[in-house]
């Protein structure tokens, strides 16, 4: 399975240029009760790096024209398996509250993977700044691609401006919820209860 899954995933056009965007696919996945892909915004550089100044410079560049100190930021499973960053610990909180943990962690139960194959060009920056019709095509391309592989039951944008860009706009699969929280570096809207509560709709979800 695990191998059918690497070949057909190598067969998508993006990640034939930069492999290490393939997404995060944890060890329990396909044999989880309910098969869940969350879907962030972007991966982040600290500065600009010498082939994104742009979507035509990203889009036509390969993995080889990248600097390889940029490498780590772009590695999608490297950064689910091995970050301590807030996202990730609050994530990891949520699903524990509604999914078994596999080996020690609950997010070995799920896919993760982010809705712009372009990375921003400063930490924590939104793609809001930076995003084109060309980020868009290519997110919703690969995106489609990805679930038509990954066959998840639910698809989960932690983005409401990835969402309202790039999931919106996904072809629709039969027996697959596709739905959106805020992120949860969102505090107004993650944790406050005056407003929609992302984390509690997380929750919800995930039962």
């Amino acid at each position: 399975m695990k191998e059918e899954i690497e070949t057909e995933l190598d067969k998508i056009e993006h990640y034939q240029k930069f492999e290490i965007m393939k997404p995060f696919i944890g060890e329990n996945y396909f044999n989880a009760k309910k098969r869940i892909l969350l879907v962030a915004e972007s991966h982040f550089f600290a500065s600009q790096s010498n082939i994104n100044s742009g979507p035509t410079k990203w889009y036509s560049s390969t993995l080889k024209d990248l600097h390889e100190s940029k490498y780590d930021n772009i590695n999608t499973r490297k950064i689910v398996e091995n970050s301590a960053h807030m996202v990730f610990r609050e994530l990891e909180t949520v699903l524990s509250k509604s999914v078994d943990k596999y080996k020690n962690r609950a997010l070995n139960n799920i896919a993760f993977i982010n809705a712009f194959q372009r990375p921003a060009n400063k930490t924590g920056q939104s793609m809001k700044a930076l995003a084109s019709s060309f980020d868009f095509e290519v997110g919703i391309k690969t995106l489609t691609k990805v679930i038509e592989i990954l066959k998840p039951n639910l698809v989960v944008f932690i983005s409401k401006y990835a969402w309202d860009n790039i999931g919106k706009q996904l072809p629709r699969v039969e027996n697959t919820v596709y739905e959106f929280v805020n992120h949860p570096a969102s505090v107004k809207y993650w944790h406050n209860s005056k407003y929609i509560n992302s984390k509690y709709k997380l929750i919800k979800l995930l039962q």
